[in-house]
């Protein structure tokens, strides 16, 4: 930049006349420019982040506030038997009045302690009709009222950055006893024994070090911890085998599992367990079709005998994958640095140490001079080649330095 500032200016003109003067004027002002003009790009990116940042800050915030009014919560004893009842209810995602219908013409009632099933296509409506009872969606018409307390397990699990007792409790007291049937109940038990320090290990950021099935059953778990009146259960044995779901489904979901008595709203794209439940609802394109026993609709609709063919054939095409990748029992989960699922064959879990084998690890400052030992791992890493490299162009820019500054001593000496 020097350079090509002094050549530039020198033969602009005859009369400019470069003296020591105003070299070192443009020398210092130069070197004053130097730190902004390198931190300029950093700048630019920064403000382009900052952009990014605010929008989407600023589309939170002006998200639409949940209607707080959109479900009616009534007691239990004036509810009239009906744990759930919907009239003439019909949602819509934004509130946009020219936005379609996503739920149209929903009249459901489902009584306490039932099971009831929601089968459709996919885009049905299915998942909806639950976000429309937990008050997610733009109530347009109709009336929606709630008698008791919802337990909702969605179909993807969130999980949190804690142990996976702290996990399944979510905040409350501890009771051992329905603690071990939620994890007998749940198949978790042996998934606890693989873990390093049990129900004590640290689950990461969204279950990172859990497998797609042991996210959902953590998610299940906690659903059933929480002891609530009315479970709406979004596909929850899509992401297990099927041994594993029948398993779930005989122990919790079932007429003999933990939530025997409990209203059970269940989404699901099987059709093995259609025949247990107490009411089977079908839904298309965002309305309710029809609705009965598995045995009387399986002879009248039409919707339901596509949903089981195209069920069928999805199983059929799993099962021809599997046989052909023949995946182990129990998937293991991915490893993450420390390796705290490491499997431990035939060997007696140890007891949990007082320091909890975690996924992140405190970190800690060495002070004192760097020893020679990381030079020499660096020096290593970049290979005898590279180092002579290196070493050379350092020479030749120290070289450089003292060359410009030894002419600039010789120039002015010369011009006094």
């Amino acid at each position: 930049v020097s350079i090509t500032t002094f050549a530039t200016y020198v033969l602009l003109s005859d009369s400019n006349i470069l003296t020591a003067e105003k070299a070192f004027v443009s020398l210092a002002l130069f070197n004053l420019l130097r730190g902004p003009l390198v931190s300029f790009p950093n700048m630019i990116n920064s403000v382009a982040q900052a952009g990014v940042s605010s929008e989407r800050i600023g589309k939170f915030l002006t998200n639409d506030e949940v209607d707080k009014y959109a479900v009616d919560k009534i007691p239990i004893e004036l509810s009239n038997g009906n744990a759930i009842n919907i009239e003439n209810g019909s949602f819509r995602w934004s509130t946009l009045v020219d936005d379609h219908l996503v739920l149209k013409n929903i009249n459901l009632q489902i009584h306490h302690g039932s099971l009831v099933a929601l089968v459709g296509m996919v885009g049905s409506g299915k998942s909806s009709i639950l976000s429309a009872l937990l008050g997610e969606m733009i109530k347009v018409d109709g009336h929606v009222r709630i008698s008791g307390n919802i337990a909702y397990v969605p179909q993807t699990a969130w999980i949190l950055n804690a142990t996976l007792k702290e996990n399944i409790l979510f905040g409350k007291d501890f009771d051992k006893k329905l603690y071990d049937q939620v994890i007998e109940a749940c198949a978790l038990k042996q998934d606890l024994m693989m873990l390093p320090a049990g129900d004590e290990t640290e689950i990461g950021e969204k279950g990172i070090n859990l497998s797609g099935g042991q996210r959902q059953r953590v998610s299940l778990a906690r659903a059933l911890y929480s002891n609530a009146d009315i479970y709406l259960l979004d596909d929850p044995l899509s992401a297990v085998d099927a041994h594993v779901g029948a398993h779930i489904f005989r122990h919790v979901i079932g007429s003999k599992g933990l939530l025997n008595g409990k209203t059970r709203i269940l989404v699901t794209h099987g059709v093995s367990h259609l025949h247990k439940c107490d009411d089977i609802i079908v839904i298309s394109q965002g309305e309710i079709i029809d609705h009965g026993l598995y045995g009387d609709l399986i002879k009248r609709s039409n919707i339901l005998r596509e949903f089981i063919h195209s069920s069928n054939l999805s199983n059929k095409d799993q099962h021809e994958t599997n046989d052909e990748r023949r995946p182990s029992i129990s998937t293991p989960p991915i490893e993450i640095v420390t390796n705290p699922l490491e499997i431990i064959e035939n060997k007696e879990p140890e007891p949990i140490q007082e320091e909890k084998k975690k996924l992140i690890q405190k970190e800690t400052v060495q002070t004192g001079s760097v020893t020679f030992r990381v030079f020499w791992i660096y020096i290593r890493a970049c290979k005898l080649p590279m180092i002579i490299l290196i070493t050379i162009f350092f020479c030749l820019t120290t070289f450089t330095t003292l060359c410009t500054n030894i002419w600039l001593s010789k120039w002015t000496d010369k011009s006094t």
